[in-house]
């Protein structure tokens, strides 16, 4: 069929089948149109129809769309492109409804269930804790969370130089990662005392099903980390009565042989089970027990229930255990703590250990949080023959003040100017507590922490112990016969129960100085007493020696001058042989 033209203007002059300026004519339609002979033929007679009744030159009248030209074909294209819109935005509501959530619960319960990878130990298993998991999160996990868990490694752990980068978003969109680095501390004798370590992090997400921490630790600047890396997964999941679940695994993955693996996943699984316990502990103080499950704003109560719980520093010996004093925390660091206390401890220093040139230097601020220190020199009498009459030590003390719960007192002590003491330091710690049925309690531990070896060490450590543990005793009849005289003359305080409580340990230290004790013998004069004995063994060893060896060149002298002596003679016998013959030869000649 030709085509039509239309005479009149330039602007009306066009083919009837193009569409008109600034129309679009769709494949979909061609293709119906290109398809279809009938059709085809219908339009034809259509547009010479159209033809007859369009407008004359005269009328502006914008000529209408030929609507019959597209017919069914524009209303199929409308049709398809109308749904595959609607289908669009169905596919994007439906981003939150049941059927997404339900997808998202089944790659939860997947993950969950799933023994790929494998956890041999379990820390943590049903710990309930009551808060949603978006609370959780907020706590916990986000960037700037509260609780987040580098304030965990460095209050509680105690380590050092703890950085941690931002959540960032990986290829998968549910899974975010993040880096801490660290510096923790390493109590073992063959190892240096601290260690550089890297936790790479993986957060997974299921909506309100549950969420995912997976870490992989590696240890770096200690014996034997290059043959292994921890790997543990931390599984948080909301419980239908409420709440959420905490659930802790790991495994140490070995990439090298080592005789060590046995040693090392006994080492190593301990500090794991003890870091998650700890963690769990602290969720459980954060959270709180309020129906709104927020976190305790009492920060005071905060720290110093982490204090109590902290794996770190450890204390062997328990010098005082839960000794009651019937006064506050407050009047107790008003009474012998404060920079001028009347019962100060350089009073007990100067008059019950005799020391001297005592030197206390005032409470400084600290950047943590409830933290004051300050350092002690003074001079100590050594009753030691071999020793100098008087040492030269150190306290640097660390005080923690957390309101009306309590106050920590930490000291590390070191003595010089007398052999063997820059092989230790003493560090102890000293805790006052408020009771609940009034007073306070005391406790104190300490440890004799080594830094260079020496065969020595069992006797420093066994007289050591005696030392402290008198110098903690005379400490506290010094506090309760204090707390008497105040009561005596109008003090605030009343009589100090007469008995001493020892019923059950509490993590607790104080600071013992290096004293020289009328009972026992200060540790020199048995090393002093120890090295005599070596000498003299090793002098005697060594005269046997040398009279051996006298002896044994005797012994060799008298056998080269017997051999000298049988070798001449047979030289003699031969010579005197010959001549005979030579003789009796010319005789018969």
């Amino acid at each position: 069929i030709p085509t039509v033209h239309v005479a009149g203007p330039p602007r009306l002059a066009r083919s009837l089948t193009m569409p008109l300026p600034g129309e679009t004519e769709y494949d979909s339609d061609r293709e119906v149109i290109d398809g279809d002979e009938d059709y085809k033929a219908a339009c034809a007679i259509a547009s010479i129809a159209n033809v007859c009744n369009m407008p004359t030159v005269d009328k502006p009248v914008k000529p209408a769309r030929q609507k019959l030209l597209l017919g069914e074909a524009n209303k199929k294209t409308y049709e398809t492109t109308n749904n595959a819109k609607k289908q669009s935005e169905a596919d994007k509501k439906n981003e939150d409804t049941p059927v997404a959530q339900t997808d998202l619960l089944g790659d939860w319960q997947t993950l969950r269930d799933s023994k790929e990878p494998s956890f041999k130990e379990i820390a943590l298993e049903g710990v309930s804790i009551e808060c949603s998991l978006d609370e959780f999160y907020d706590y916990f996990i986000k960037d700037d969370a509260k609780h987040c868990m580098a304030d965990f490694q460095r209050n509680e752990i105690k380590d050092t130089e703890v950085a941690t980068t931002q959540w960032e978003n990986s290829d998968d969109p549910l899974t975010e990662t993040r880096t801490i680095t660290y510096v923790h501390p390493v109590n073992n004798p063959m190892a240096p005392p601290c260690a550089r370590a890297t936790k790479r992090q993986e957060l997974k997400r299921y909506g309100e099903h549950g969420l995912c921490v997976t870490t992989r630790t590696i240890v770096n600047d200690v014996p034997m980390t290059d043959c292994f890396f921890v790997e543990d997964r931390f599984l948080v999941e909301s419980s239908p009565e409420g709440g959420v679940i905490l659930t802790a695994q790991f495994e140490m993955r070995f990439v090298k042989k080592t005789m060590f693996r046995k040693i090392i996943e006994k080492t190593a699984g301990g500090e794991y089970m003890a870091w998650f316990e700890g963690y769990a502990k602290m969720v459980k103080r954060a959270v709180g027990g309020n129906d709104e499950g927020k976190a305790i704003s009492d920060d005071a109560l905060d720290a110093w229930c982490a204090l109590h719980d902290s794996n770190g520093p450890t204390f062997k010996e328990i010098a005082v255990e839960r000794a009651p004093l019937s006064c506050s925390t407050e009047e107790f660091y008003d009474y012998f703590l404060k920079d001028d206390a009347k019962y100060c401890m350089t009073v007990y220093q100067e008059n019950t250990m005799k020391d001297t040139d005592i030197e206390l230097s005032k409470w400084e601020k600290s950047e943590e949080p409830f933290t004051q220190t300050r350092t002690m020199t003074y001079v100590h009498p050594v009753n030691v023959p071999l020793a100098p009459p008087k040492a030269q030590a150190t306290k640097t003390q660390q005080l923690r003040r957390y309101g009306e719960h309590g106050l920590c007192l930490d000291t590390k002590t070191v003595v010089n100017d007398v052999p063997m003491t820059d092989c230790f330091f003493v560090e102890d710690r000293l805790l006052v507590e408020a009771s609940p049925e009034g007073g306070v309690v005391l406790t104190s531990k300490f440890e004799l922490r080594f830094v260079k070896k020496t065969i020595f060490r069992g006797i420093m450590e066994n007289v050591t112990k005696g030392e402290c543990m008198e110098w903690y005793k005379g400490y506290v009849e010094m506090a309760t016969e204090a707390i008497k005289d105040i009561a005596v003359t109008g003090g605030s305080v009343e009589e100090v129960p007469p008995s001493v409580d020892r019923t059950r340990e509490i993590a607790a230290e104080v600071s013992p100085p290096i004293t020289v004790s009328p009972v026992a013998k200060p540790v020199f004069v048995y090393v002093l007493i120890f090295l005599v004995i070596i000498l003299s063994m090793s002098t005697s060893f060594l005269s046997y020696q040398v009279f051996s060896m006298n002896q044994s060149i005797g012994r060799i002298e008298m056998q080269l001058e017997n051999l000298v002596g049988s070798q001449q003679a047979a030289f003699c016998i031969n010579t005197n042989a010959d001549g005979k013959e030579k003789e009796i030869a010319f005789e018969k000649e």
